[in-house]
């Protein structure tokens, strides 16, 4: 990782510091696209395959770091860093949905409209990652 990239993260690190922190996993792999979130079959909208097994892997490391009382019912931001081990493109922005889903599908907010604020971060590095950190929002 060159030196701007890890200062700019160092700063991203510094910033959560100051805030409430409720929750920060490292996840492994890169989480589905919207694009790739749902099938459509018989006349219905289905959850694919690859989402209900990505967001049963997430949930259940959710479920291992609790360490307050969810769901958290006040507003909230929300910090992603996805770490990938290659350079081809995808529109950063499709990941979200499915992480935002599984805060709310594993009761630790009530629902994916208290996050007011955002960050998403793409890094380059060896291996595929989800860095996820939600914190409580005092302003």
């Amino acid at each position: 990782m060159n030196t701007e990239k890890s200062e700019k993260l160092g700063e991203l690190r510094e910033l959560r510091e100051s805030a409430d922190e409720l929750l920060t996993i490292e996840l492994d792999g890169l989480p589905p696209t919207v694009n790739h979130m749902h099938i459509n079959a018989r006349g219905r909208r289905f959850r694919s395959q690859e989402c209900v097994a990505y967001q049963d892997y997430v949930i259940d490391k959710i479920i291992q770091s609790r360490a307050r009382e969810w769901p958290f019912s006040g507003r909230a931001a929300l910090t992603l860093i996805f770490t990938a081990p290659d350079k081809r493109r995808w529109d950063i922005d499709n990941r979200v949905k499915s992480i935002q889903d599984c805060l709310a599908r594993a009761g630790v907010i009530k629902d994916d409209t208290q996050i007011d604020k955002l960050t998403v971060r793409r890094i380059y590095g060896n291996e595929a990652k989800t860095e996820l950190i939600l914190e409580a929002l005092t302003e």
